[in-house]
C-alpha cells in the first residue's frame, strides 16, 4: 500500500485482515476514481497537500480524496477518502488554476472558529452531543447522529445488564488542513482517532463478536471489547457566523481487542 498513508492506510491495513480471515471486509474507495473537481492550495513550504472530489465510489457516493505529501522528494499519498453525506456539497473554493488561499489552525478571520477550533469542537460533539459545550456551533449531520444514537443504544443495554461503554476521542497528529472558499467561509479536513470500551457485567457469560471484528482481534468472545476507529471529517465553514456543517466523512475500525 505505498500509495497510501495515515487513516487511509490503516483502514486499508484492517480491511486486508480481515479479508484473509474470510469475513466480509469494510468497503474501502476504489483505486481508479475519475476526478470531478480539485481544491489546489497555494503553497510554498512543505508539507503540501490537495484533494480531488471523485465519481462515486463502492459507497455510491462521491469521495473527496486527500492527498498529503511531507517534503519535495516524497510523492503524495491517498491520506483520505472521506464521501459526501447525504445531501451535504462541498463549499467552492477557487479555480485549481488559480489555488486557494491556506488558512493556518489558528486563523479565524471573519470565520465563526478557527480551524483547529472547529476540529477539537466537533470532537466533543460526538462525545457529548447536545451537552456539549460546542453543540450549538455545529449543524446536525447524518453521521453525528448516527455515532450519537449508536452510543446511546449500546450505553442503555450494557447497563441494563450490569456492564458500561467508555469512549474518547482524539485529533490525529496530523495538522488540521483548511483553505479559503469563495464566499469567504473556509474548508476543514480534520483527522480523528476514537476508542470505544464495551465491558459486560462482572461474572457475566461472554459475548460473541460480529465476523469483521473478531478478525481483527483474532477470537470471537469478548466479556471487555475495545474497538478502534479512524475518522476523516470535511467541514465547510461559512464566512462571519453560523454553524459549521460536517459534509463527508469516513470512518472505518482499524483494531480490536478484547479479552
Amino acid at each position: 500500500m505505498p500509495r497510501t498513508s495515515g487513516p487511509e492506510l490503516e483502514l486499508r491495513r484492517a480491511a486486508s485482515t480481515v479479508a484473509r480471515a474470510g469475513a466480509t471486509a469494510p468497503a474501502v474507495s476504489a483505486d481508479d476514481l475519475d476526478a470531478l473537481s480539485s481544491v489546489l492550495p497555494r503553497q510554498r513550504e512543505w508539507p503540501r497537500w490537495f484533494l480531488t472530489v471523485t465519481e462515486a465510489g463502492p459507497d455510491l457516493r462521491p469521495s473527496v480524496v486527500v492527498l498529503r505529501s511531507a517534503g519535495a522528494r516524497e510523492p503524495y499519498r491517498v491520506w483520505g477518502t472521506p464521501s459526501l453525506l447525504p445531501g451535504a456539497s462541498l463549499p467552492t473554493t477557487g479555480a485549481p488554476a488559480d489555488g486557494a488561499a491556506v488558512v493556518a489552525p489558528d486563523e479565524g478571520t471573519n470565520l465563526p472558529m478557527t480551524p483547529q477550533q472547529v476540529a477539537e469542537g466537533y470532537a466533543d460533539v460526538l462525545l457529548r452531543g447536545d451537552a456539549s459545550e460546542d453543540a450549538a456551533g455545529f449543524a446536525p449531520d447524518a453521521y453525528r447522529d448516527g455515532v450519537l444514537a449508536s452510543v446511546q443504544q449500546q450505553t442503555r443495554a450494557l447497563e441494563a445488564s450490569g456492564g458500561s461503554l467508555t469512549q474518547e476521542r482524539t485529533l490525529l497528529p496530523d495538522p488540521v488542513l483548511a483553505v479559503r472558499t469563495r464566499d469567504g467561509g473556509a474548508l476543514v479536513v480534520a483527522g480523528y482517532r476514537s476508542s470505544v470500551t464495551a465491558a459486560g457485567p462482572a461474572g457475566g457469560l461472554p459475548g460473541r463478536l460480529q465476523e469483521a471484528a473478531a478478525a481483527l482481534a483474532g477470537r470471537a468472545d469478548f466479556t471487555s471489547v475495545t474497538t478502534v476507529v479512524q475518522e476523516v471529517v470535511v467541514f465547510a465553514v461559512p464566512p462571519g457566523r453560523g454553524p459549521v456543517s460536517a459534509v463527508a466523512v469516513q470512518s472505518g475500525p482499524v483494531s480490536v481487542e478484547a479479552t
